[in-house]
């Protein structure tokens, strides 16, 4: 797997749903960061983040929305 890209990132940190596809998708992901300092530091940074905003809304989407917003502004995505 190439490095995380924005989309996996928001997807990986906001996981609801206990599915086939999300556990596929998280095993990917978490092969990576074993591998992967970098993808680790932004991962973590990003959980933090999400749990703040998370605790601070109560509901996922919005969080999760808020979320790809904070983090779209900090890498120049938007």
């Amino acid at each position: 797997m190439e490095h995380l890209n924005f989309e996996n990132v928001i997807e990986f940190v906001s996981f609801d749903k206990l599915n086939d596809e999300s556990i596929k998708k998280s095993a990917e992901v978490n092969a990576h960061l074993a591998e992967c300092e970098a993808c680790r530091k932004i991962v973590r940074a990003a959980q933090l983040l999400y749990d703040e905003m998370l605790s601070e809304c109560r509901d996922r989407e919005i969080a999760k929305e808020k979320l790809a917003e904070t983090l779209g502004e900090q890498m120049g995505q938007f």
